[in-house]
Formats: C-alpha cells, sequence, structure tokens
C-alpha cells in the first residue's frame, strides 16, 4: 500500500484513505470537487486501492492513516520550496539523487530536476528499481536533518517568533500584505498620476487590492511615509514584475522586523520562503532603526498578521492571539515639514523610470 502511495503527498494520501476508510470506492466520486490535478492523482491511486475489498484492507488504511499523520508531524522536508531541496541535493551522486526524488510526489520531484543544473540532470536516472523502505527512509531523514528547525518558548501570544510557525503560503501572504501596505503608504499622498500608473504595472487584482489596502490604511508619521516612498523609490528600477514589486517592498519591512530574532529563527523562517526570496532576507543589509521605529515596524507585521488571519487568509488562530512585544520607547522628537516626498517628487520618479523602462522595452513588461 506504501508503495502504491507514493506519488502522492501525506495531505493527499491522508485525504484519500480517510475517504476510502470511511466510504469506500462509492465516495471517490467526492474527489471531483478538487482542483483536476489533484482528481486525477488521488482517483488514480484510489481506484488501484479499491481493487482490495475495503473490510479486508481496513486495519491497514487504519494503520496507514496513523503513519502519514506521525510522519506529516515530524517531516517538514515536502514544505520546503523546491529550489532549496535542490541545493541540499547538489553535492549527492545522481543514483542517490534520483533514489531521493523518488520519495516525492512526482510533482515535486520534476519542480526539485528543474532547479538541479543541467549537466547533472542528464546523469539522473529516469527509472530505479523499488528503494528499500529502510534506504529510502534514511534518505529522507538525511534531507530533513538540513533544514533548520525552530520552537518559540513563548506559543500562546504572537511574537516576532511567531512567524516561524507559520506555513509556507502564510509567511509568503504575509510578505506580499507587507508589500502592499508599504506601496500604500508611498503612493497615498502622491497624486493620481504615478498611483495609476503603478496600478496598471500590477494589474487588475493587484490594484484593486492595493486599493483597497490605500482605503483603510490609518494616519501614519511623516518619517514612515518618507521611509516607505525611499523604499519604493529603490527597488522600482530593478524588479519588473509585479510579484517582484510587491515582494520586495514585503521583504523590506520584513527583514526590519527580524532583525533582532535568534539566528535559528532566522534561518526558519527563511527557508518557509521560497529561495529566491529566503536568501535576501538572510543578506540584505540593514539600515539603522531607533528603538521607537523598531517596535512601530514589529507591531505593523503583527498587526498584519492578525488581520489576515481575522479576514481568513491564514490560519484563524493568528487571530486570537494577543500581541507581546516589550513596552514601547517614547517616540522621537519629529518635524511634520519637509519629511515626505512631494506629488511632484514623486512623479517626477516615475518618470524617469518610465524613461528608463523606455529604452529595455523587453523589460517593462508585467508578468
Amino acid at each position: 500500500m506504501r508503495q502504491k502511495l507514493q506519488p502522492l503527498s501525506h495531505q493527499q494520501a491522508i485525504l484519500l484513505l480517510t475517504l476510502i476508510t470511511l466510504g469506500g470506492e462509492d465516495d471517490l466520486s467526492l474527489l471531483s470537487h478538487l482542483p483536476p490535478e489533484d482528481m486525477q492523482a488521488l482517483q488514480s491511486v484510489g481506484q488501484d486501492l479499491c481493487q482490495t475489498p475495503r473490510k479486508q484492507m481496513l486495519p491497514q488504511l487504519v494503520k496507514e492513516i496513523k503513519h502519514l499523520i506521525t510522519e506529516s508531524q515530524r517531516s517538514t522536508v515536502e514544505s520546503v520550496d523546491p529550489e532549496w531541496l535542490a541545493e541540499f541535493l547538489l553535492g549527492e551522486s545522481p543514483r542517490v539523487i534520483s533514489a531521493t526524488l523518488h520519495q516525492f510526489p512526482r510533482s515535486v520531484a520534476e519542480r526539485i530536476v528543474a532547479y538541479l543544473p543541467v549537466h547533472l540532470q542528464h546523469h539522473i536516472p529516469h527509472t530505479m528499481h523499488e528503494v528499500h523502505p529502510d534506504i529510502a527512509k534514511r534518505l529522507k531523514v538525511a534531507l530533513s536533518k538540513k533544514i533548520p528547525t525552530y520552537t518559540p518558548e513563548q506559543t500562546d501570544a504572537l511574537t516576532m517568533e511567531s512567524l516561524a510557525l507559520l506555513g509556507n503560503d502564510e509567511i509568503l501572504t504575509l510578505l506580499r500584505e507587507l508589500g502592499f501596505r508599504e506601496l500604500a503608504i508611498a503612493f497615498r499622498a502622491v497624486g493620481r498620476g504615478p498611483l495609476t500608473e503603478l496600478c496598471r504595472r500590477l494589474g487588475p487584482e493587484e490594484a484593486e487590492r492595493l486599493l483597497t489596502v490605500i482605503r483603510n490604511l490609518p494616519n501614519t508619521s511623516s518619517e514612515e511615509t518618507k521611509a516607505a516612498q525611499r523604499t519604493i523609490r529603490s527597488i522600482s528600477l530593478e524588479h519588473r514584475s509585479k510579484s517582484e514589486i510587491i515582494e520586495e517592498a514585503g521583504l523590506h519591512k520584513m527583514q526590519q522586523a527580524l532583525r533582532d530574532v535568534s539566528d535559528e529563527c532566522h534561518k526558519v523562517i527563511a527557508f518557509l520562503l521560497p529561495r529566491r526570496v529566503g536568501k535576501r532576507i538572510r543578506t540584505q543589509q540593514l539600515l539603522k532603526l531607533s528603538a521607537h521605529d523598531l517596535y512601530q515596524v514589529k507591531l505593523q507585521v503583527l498587526e498584519s498578521m492578525q488581520s489576515l488571519s481575522n479576514e481568513g487568509h491564514i490560519n484563524p488562530q493568528w487571530g486570537q492571539m494577543p500581541i507581546d512585544l516589550p513596552e514601547p520607547p517614547p517616540p522621537p522628537e519629529e518635524s511634520m515639514v519637509g519629511n515626505s516626498m512631494s506629488a511632484a517628487q514623486m512623479a517626477e520618479a516615475h518618470a524617469a523610470e518610465s524613461h528608463s523602462s523606455d529604452s529595455h522595452p523587453a523589460d517593462n513588461q508585467v508578468h
């Protein structure tokens, strides 16, 4: 049975076995409600399993479900971005890589291979004899040991360490939300021209989200506005796709908020993100912040996490937890005159950007 389940992820296998245990072959029709790719994979394996009478294999079904639940709790390998996994496998022989890839669902294995150097891809055996379960387990354990782990001391309140407990999709959702907020702060007061151009480049869905964030944005200090505008100006000439613009803006904010967490926690958060983002969160240089500004940045990250939870975008448990940060220091004296960039200045900056983009038409496409 375990061999038949190999093409599926832990979550898919648990879903399928539970369905067969409760209803048998008749309930396989419920899989039609899943996305087509998941449905096809689950139906194929489900029909194969159902060739054996349900009552006959019921004890094995229950045993396998327990095994999968235990494995999913222990292992984080499948949740890591395939590009990270490809990096871990670079020093291994083609046969070891092939045997390791056989422990993953085919879609994940194919993505891992795509990130390996082309010359190495050509030497990886496409077919192998069945790997002995003990060897397969050792290979996956060896790979999992390369992935950092961290358990926050405090789990009943939201702290910056709580980010290490987010799922991959959740932390990327948080990163993008921080990016939308940074864009909203920077563009809220610069006039319709630059904002309209940004919305055009982002596309309908992202533009609508940005406008929603702008409408709901509370008042911000002139220093925060100025800092956001500096951030956006520094990234907009380099990052052309809509995803990169949003993620880069959020990356800057998340980096600042994580500056004093432990290195173990920092590594785990980086590995939750796609490698292209996680590498940068580990290496990019940080601006100097006052104690008050650092507190505000952390508060913004955790409040965004609460909001996303309450809106149903990430696990609801985060919205029910109180935020736990040290007492905020008093704010520094701030002049409200001349701190933020004027609309004319922002328009001039984006005109310069458009001129630069016109010189490189291929770079100006929104993906």
